[in-house]
């Protein structure tokens, strides 16, 4: 079992959820997923994906805090 977080990692998670970069991705995400669920074409689906996998390797590790 994980130990509660101490008050400062709790700050810490705070300040990343909160952060520009964390929230971008976030809302990225987000509109990928609804528009995959809206979605049943086959090749639309794979251009979101695409859209996903390129939007991540530009933005996942690229923040710094």
């Amino acid at each position: 079992q994980l130990a509660e977080p101490s008050d400062e990692e709790c700050g810490w998670i705070s300040n990343e959820f909160q952060s520009a970069p964390f929230q971008t991705l976030l809302s990225e995400f987000l509109a990928v997923r609804q528009a995959l669920l809206d979605e049943h074409d086959h090749d639309r689906r794979g251009r979101l994906l695409d859209r996903w996998r390129k939007f991540q390797a530009t933005h996942v590790g690229k923040a710094t805090t």
